[in-house]
């Protein structure tokens, strides 16, 4: 291997250790949500509850979407609106992490 080689192959390992650090919000959140498509966006047209749940996990994805982006204000905004609209002891969970790390 040239010395160009090798000068590529090392900054490989900090470029993925930062893609992979800009993912754990992402992680997390699938872990704590759970997977889209899940029970709560089952619809049930005679249901006005389902609906409200579907709001709830669309303003969750939304959430974890603008936290992926880096912006955790309006995911934390969005997050508080899910709550609202249907308590989830897990999203509060992510929430109060994030409301921490966002003093830090």
């Amino acid at each position: 291997m040239n010395t160009h080689q090798s000068d590529r192959v090392k900054g490989v390992v900090p470029r993925m250790r930062r893609s992979f650090v800009r993912l754990i919000p992402a992680l997390l959140a699938l872990a704590l949500l759970g997977p889209v498509g899940g029970p709560a966006t089952v619809c049930r047209a005679a249901d006005p509850a389902v609906d409200v749940a579907t709001q709830a996990r669309s303003l969750q994805l939304e959430g974890t979407q603008l936290q992926l982006k880096g912006d955790i204000k309006g995911a934390l905004e969005k997050y508080h609106q899910s709550l609202a609209l249907k308590p989830n002891e897990r999203l509060e969970k992510l929430v109060e992490r994030l409301e921490r790390h966002a003093r830090k």
